[in-house]
C-alpha cells in the first residue's frame, strides 16, 4: 500500500469513527476516537512534534515513526508489526468497555497510555535496551540440559508434528462417523470433494499438497467442527476429552511456531484473522445459530493451523493425511446423501 492507499484508508477510518461516535449513536462518548485510532494519533503527534522541535517542517518524511523506533530497540519487522497490532487491539478493547463513560475518564486513560508508552520507548532507546541481545550459542550454553536435549535434532518439534497428525486423524474420523446427523448439502459438498481428492491422489501421490488439496482439507475441517458443535450425537459425552485434545494440539502449534525455522511461520496478518474470528462471534449484537460459537471458532482456528503444520512439515505422512481427508469427506458424503 502506497501513500495514496494509506491516506485514503486513514481518512476513511477517521470519518467512520466520528460518524459512529457523534452521529449514529450520540450516547457514545465523543472522545472515543482517541482510543479507537489511538496509535495513529499518537504516532502522528510525536513525529510532528519531534520535527518541529528540530526546526524541520512537520510534513517532511523521516524514519522516526513508531515502527522505526521499535526496530531500533531490536525487534524484528514482524515483531514490531505484531506489537503495534497488540497495542491498538488493547486500545480498541478499552474503547469498547469505556464507550458509555465520561469524556474525562477516556481522556485520562488515553493520556496515561501515551505517557507510559512514550516514556518506556524513550528509556529503551536512551539506555540501549535491546531485544534478541544474546547469540544462539550463548542461549544454548545458558539453557538447562533438558532444554538442550529437547532441542537436539529438533526432538520437540518432531514430537509436536506427530502429535498433531494423530490428533487430526482422530478428530476427523471420529467426527465424521459419530455426529448425529449430516445435512444433505454438506454431504453433497463432501462427496464431490472426496472425488476430487481421489483424482488428485493418483497425480500427486508422495508429493506436497497443492492448493486444491489444501482447500479440501480446510473444508473437511470446517464441516467436522460445525457438525460436532451443532449435532454432536455420541460425541457429546466426550466433550471434556475433546477439549483436552484441542489443548494438546494448541500446545503443539505453539511449539511449532516457537521452534520451526523455515516452514511454519505465523504472520501479523494471522493475528488479525484470529482476532476477528474470535471477537466477532462473541459481540453482543451478533447472533449465530451455532451454540457456543466462540469455542467453536477457537477450535476451528487451532484445527486449521494444525493442518497447515502437518502438511507443511511431515513429508512422510502426506499420503496418510490424503487418505484421512478422503475417508472423512467420503463418510460425510455417504451419510449426507442417505440422510443419516
Amino acid at each position: 500500500m502506497g501513500d495514496g492507499g494509506s491516506q485514503f484508508l486513514g481518512f476513511s477510518s477517521g470519518v467512520l469513527v466520528i460518524m459512529l461516535t457523534q452521529d449514529s449513536n450520540t450516547a457514545l462518548s465523543p472522545a472515543l476516537p482517541l482510543l479507537i485510532l489511538g496509535l495513529p494519533i499518537l504516532d502522528t503527534a510525536v513525529v510532528m512534534s519531534e520535527r518541529i522541535y528540530k526546526g524541520r517542517s512537520p510534513f517532511m518524511p523521516d524514519a522516526n515513526h513508531l515502527h522505526h523506533k521499535l526496530l531500533a530497540v531490536g525487534l524484528h519487522h514482524y515483531e514490531a508489526v505484531f506489537a503495534i497490532y497488540m497495542m491498538q487491539t488493547l486500545l480498541v478493547a478499552a474503547a469498547y468497555f469505556l464507550r458509555f463513560e465520561t469524556d474525562w475518564l477516556i481522556l485520562t486513560v488515553y493520556a496515561l497510555f501515551c505517557l507510559v508508552f512514550v516514556v518506556t520507548l524513550k528509556l529503551a532507546m536512551t539506555k540501549g535496551w535491546r531485544f534478541h541481545r544474546r547469540s544462539h550459542s550463548e542461549r544454548t550454553t545458558a539453557d538447562p540440559s533438558w532444554i538442550r536435549w529437547l532441542r537436539k535434532d529438533q526432538r520437540i518439534l518432531r514430537g509436536a508434528f506427530y502429535f498433531a497428525t494423530v490428533a487430526i486423524v482422530c478428530y476427523f474420523l471420529l467426527g465424521a462417523l459419530f455426529v448425529e446427523h449430516v445435512p444433505k448439502d454438506i454431504g453433497v459438498l463432501a462427496g464431490a470433494l472426496s472425488i476430487v481428492m481421489l483424482a488428485l491422489y493418483v497425480v500427486h501421490r508422495h508429493m506436497p499438497f497443492d492448493i486444491v488439496e489444501r482447500a479440501c482439507a480446510y473444508v473437511a475441517g470446517i464441516c467436522v467442527v460445525y457438525l460436532v458443535h451443532v449435532s454432536p450425537g455420541g460425541l457429546a459425552i466426550f466433550s471434556l476429552y475433546r477439549n483436552i485434545l484441542f489443548a494438546g494440539v494448541t500446545v503443539a502449534v505453539a511449539i511449532a511456531i516457537r521452534f520451526s525455522k523455515e516452514r511454519f511461520r505465523v504472520t501479523p496478518m494471522d493475528f488479525l484473522v484470529v482476532l476477528v474470528a474470535l471477537v466477532v462471534p462473541n459481540l453482543p449484537a451478533v447472533n449465530i445459530e451455532i451454540g457456543n460459537a466462540g469455542p467453536a471458532v477457537a477450535m476451528l482456528i487451532v484445527l486449521l493451523y494444525s493442518i497447515e503444520l502437518v502438511i507443511n512439515n511431515i513429508y512422510r505422512r502426506w499420503d496418510v493425511m490424503r487418505l484421512m481427508i478422503f475417508v472423512t469427506l467420503a463418510v460425510l458424503g455417504v451419510r449426507g446423501v442417505i440422510g443419516t
